[in-house]
């Protein structure tokens, strides 16, 4: 009924049952470990993840912290330049807008200046209003070298008018601003 095996006889029916038991326990833990293996795979692959996303977040904030510098230095930059040299600036301006409207052939009559405070009171506005007579191609030069000019100078105000239809002279009311410190600081 039973095979000798190694000096003892084990009956078939219980070889067959270890042998069994035993097959099913390696399938069993050959099973487990992939089932392991996959897990930390998996659960890598998110924590990588989970890293790509912290690494993305930690750069953007990075940028917006060099915007921040950037536009700090930028703000820093235009109150040195800007805001604060308002004796030399306006010197200037008045040079560079006397300039160009002679050379583009512009007469310009009496220049009217005027400085306010802002709302915020932080900043003052000054206005220039420049009458101005010529062609109207000379005008358009003219704009194009206030828009291109650093002087920070924004147009508020443009009224056109036929000086002279004949001739094909236009009369032109130019009103500009720049901004300066609040009064009592750089002047």
């Amino acid at each position: 009924m039973g095979e000798r095996l190694r000096g003892t006889t084990v009956p078939w029916g219980v070889a067959i049952a270890l042998a069994l038991a035993l097959a099913a326990v390696w399938l069993f833990l050959i099973a487990e470990e992939k089932s392991v293996g996959q897990n930390t795979a998996e659960r890598l692959a998110l924590e990588s993840l989970a890293s790509e996303g912290a690494a993305n977040r930690l750069n953007r904030s990075r940028r917006l912290l060099d915007g921040v510098r950037d536009n700090l230095a930028q703000i820093d930059f235009f109150r040195q330049n800007f805001l604060e040299r308002k004796q030399a600036r306006i010197v200037g301006i008045s040079r560079f807008l006397e300039e160009r409207a002679r050379a583009r052939g512009l007469r310009l009559a009496e220049v009217r200046y005027q400085s306010e405070r802002a709302r915020d009171r932080q900043l003052e506005v000054y206005s220039m209003d420049l009458p101005l007579v010529g062609r109207y191609r000379d005008l358009r030069a003219l704009i194009d070298d206030i828009e291109r000019s650093d002087m920070f100078l924004m147009i508020t105000r443009l009224d056109v008018q036929d000086a002279n239809p004949g001739e094909g002279a236009v009369q032109v009311q130019l009103s500009l601003a720049t901004f300066f410190e609040g009064a009592g600081s750089g002047q």
